[in-house]
């Protein structure tokens, strides 16, 4: 995610509450599986959950925003859909002054050795592994420089790769403080390849698997303490959207420049601090 430094601060307290993100995983019984496709892509961002204080809030910025439908699970948890895709969640964390959190969800081959790997790194399980029916076995942790992030192994396969349509997630990087820490850690995990983008700056790492780069990771901006998230949604016109987005209660955090990517990207906050970036992208 994108955030403040108090802001990042309040959201790393809150997940570090484990118990009340497995409060929130009993309020998912029933879960659709992601996928019946029975293949396993490692390395692989196949879910998104948004932990918000304010559920109601929520489900109106960003069916406003994206023209995100939702299917009622819980009182506490809804499914999001981008038309009739499922890509994503929401779930109510009931705790008051605190902000909201996209987190998502990287596919390993076992969830259980990945936690445990994290944790010989200096990482820490926020939520030990546990299984949701149907779903698959997840956990909640935070990598050795502070990343937030889930771990899957889903229980019926991954999703198929596909062209990320608009209003739908587009890209994931992590801004690291020690970027090469950091690529070791995620490459034990999940097995990626490495490569860098220079022209995304001179440390800027692609992170492959399955022949396809799944996330990248770069110098985090400014003073952001620790590792975090930046999960990228596709949109047509980031100037309009990024309006559109202010309008409907957002923190604009950084609006289209010419510097950055021609223009292409936006960051923003929505109205509970949960971040996300906005970018233009021609497929």
């Amino acid at each position: 995610m994108i955030y403040s430094k108090s802001t990042l601060s309040r959201c790393v307290g809150v997940l570090l509450t484990a118990t009340l993100l497995a409060a929130c995983g009993t309020q998912l019984p029933n879960l659709p599986s992601l996928s019946t496709s029975g293949a396993y892509q490692p390395g692989k961002i196949v879910w998104h959950d948004l932990v918000t204080p304010d559920l109601a809030a929520s489900r109106v910025f960003y069916g406003k925003l994206f023209g995100w439908t939702f299917d009622e699970v819980t009182t506490g948890y809804v499914i999001v859909r981008n038309e009739t895709r499922m890509i994503g969640g929401m779930a109510r964390l009931d705790s008051g002054n605190r902000a909201g959190y996209w987190v998502p969800l990287m596919s390993v081959p076992d969830v259980d050795k990945a936690v445990n790997k994290t944790t010989s790194a200096a990482g820490q399980a926020l939520l030990k592994p546990f299984d949701l029916p149907d779903r698959g076995r997840v956990a909640l942790v935070r990598d050795p420089e502070g990343g937030v992030f889930g771990l899957i192994r889903t229980a019926r396969g991954d999703p198929p790769d596909s062209p990320a349509a608009l209003n739908e997630w587009l890209w994931h990087e992590i801004w690291s403080q020690n970027v090469e820490a950091t690529e070791r850690f995620y490459t034990s995990l999940a097995g990626f390849t490495v490569s860098r983008d220079k022209s995304q700056g001179t440390n800027y790492r692609l992170m492959t698997a399955g022949g396809r780069p799944r996330l990248a990771v770069a110098d985090k901006p400014g003073d952001l303490p620790g590792n975090t998230w930046a999960v990228y949604v596709r949109v047509a016109d980031v100037v309009a959207m990024t309006a559109k987005a202010e309008s409907l209660g957002a923190t604009v955090l950084m609006a289209p420049r010419p510097a950055v990517r021609n223009g292409s990207v936006a960051i923003i906050t929505d109205p509970t601090g949960a971040g996300l970036v906005l970018q233009e992208w021609k497929q």
